[in-house]
């Protein structure tokens, strides 16, 4: 017995898996009707059966689909909905590249907690366990805060040290701050914004000076009241970073 999917006949488990995460509204469907239950319960019963306790939930179709492809195939790369990833630093890497927005799909990484999930199901929880928990604890911040919780993770996976931003890469808040004051005007909303947003917040935890960005984003929000201590703040920082001297080896 085989199962047909876009003119190729897939007689594999484990292959059909695969393909699975490029048609998630397809195979959401497919996956509730008895012509692919009947291939899969032939090939693996329990397969089936698990997958058939998975149907009634209420999850998004990318994410159902996920959940039922690593039943199929627990061992194969991280992919969801036209998404794939050959290791974590990619994905990482991907979930900052729509910075300051979020991919609604990746999303679903942190909020569905699918990242522990793949861990567990490849067996790369057991081999490090150190970066396992790191996970798990930022999943567990999507319950509070996704968005927050989203950046944290790329900037842990990505082991980025840099900003983001519609596409341009700044080395960090200070040269990302400068560019958007010479192209907003409300100077205000921008300081709200700096200070709230949730890339910023997950990005202060990966920062080199984290507690400087505080009193940094501080100053921000009041940019308009009191200018004068922006302004002044930046002297000192520019002051620092000249009189800087590299440690030496001779």
């Amino acid at each position: 017995m085989t199962y047909e999917y876009k003119t190729t006949a897939y007689d594999s488990l484990f292959k059909l898996a695969k393909v699975m995460f490029l048609d998630s509204e397809y195979f959401s469907r497919e996956l509730r009707k008895d012509r692919l239950l009947s291939f899969i319960a032939e090939k693996e019963a329990d397969k089936a059966e698990r997958i058939r306790k998975l149907s009634p939930l209420s999850y998004p179709d990318d994410v159902f689909v996920f959940l039922a492809s690593y039943v199929l195939n627990p061992y194969m790369s991280f992919r969801i909905g036209r998404h794939v990833f050959s290791s974590y630093k990619e994905m990482g890497e991907s979930m900052l590249s729509y910075s300051p927005n979020v991919n609604n799909v990746l999303l679903h990484i942190v909020s569905y907690q699918l990242l522990s999930r793949h861990m567990l199901s490849t067996l790369y929880a057991k081999d490090h366990p150190k970066m396992f928990q790191q996970v798990l604890k930022i999943e567990k911040e999507a319950e509070r805060n996704r968005e927050k919780a989203y950046f944290s993770l790329a900037y842990f996976l990505s082991g980025k040290k840099s900003i983001l931003y519609k596409g341009v890469e700044y080395k960090n808040i200070y040269n990302l701050t400068h560019y958007l004051m010479q192209q907003e005007k409300d100077l205000d909303a921008l300081g709200s914004y700096l200070s709230t947003s949730p890339l910023i917040e997950a990005y202060k935890d990966y920062s080199d000076d984290r507690i400087e960005l505080d009193v940094y984003l501080h100053v921000i929000e009041n940019y308009d009241r009191d200018r004068r201590k922006l302004e002044e703040f930046l002297a000192r920082k520019r002051e620092r970073e000249r009189n800087f001297i590299p440690f030496s080896n001779t």
